[in-house]
């Protein structure tokens, strides 16, 4: 599967009777639903060691204690590390790997609360060329730094 398509499943019968250009629609708008009603934080960033949101979801407000979806996009990314130098080091890693899996992040709120996350991210790159960075944070529930898999 090449990156960013989509299954879904959407019978054929279904698609033929949709209007041309409203397949794509209709597939974004699952997508978007289901990032939408997940648990877990999810955003997409510039690649730059400050970063800028591009797009979050509603569990990453609530995590990080913002009004709303756009005071969320008015700070930059690494306003919310508790060690601003972690995002550049994160950001670098992206860009080199790809990938991250389960890293353990302190964070702060926008009321200044800090607290442990486990972080999954990929770096994609759109149609046009740009590369971001989609990350999935998911809360510690515990009061220690989360454990690394494996022992690392």
């Amino acid at each position: 599967m090449r990156q960013g398509l989509i299954k879904s499943p959407v019978k054929l019968a279904e698609l033929k009777r949709l209007p041309k250009g409203k397949v794509v629609s209709r597939a974004q708008q699952r997508y978007v639903d289901l990032v939408n009603n997940l648990n877990v934080g999810v955003y997409r960033s510039t690649p730059d060691p400050e970063g800028r949101f591009v797009e979050v979801n509603p569990a990453m407000v609530s995590m990080l204690k913002a009004k709303s979806k756009d005071e969320l996009l008015k700070h930059k990314v690494s306003d919310f590390y508790k060690d601003r130098a972690k995002r550049k080091e994160i950001s670098r890693k992206l860009m080199k790997t790809g990938f991250i899996q389960d890293e353990p992040l302190k964070f702060r709120t926008l009321t200044g609360k800090q607290f442990w996350v486990s972080a999954t991210a990929v770096r994609t790159v759109d149609s046009e060329g740009h590369v971001f960075l989609t990350v999935s944070l998911r809360i510690s529930r515990s009061a220690k730094r989360p454990k690394r898999p494996y022992g690392n």
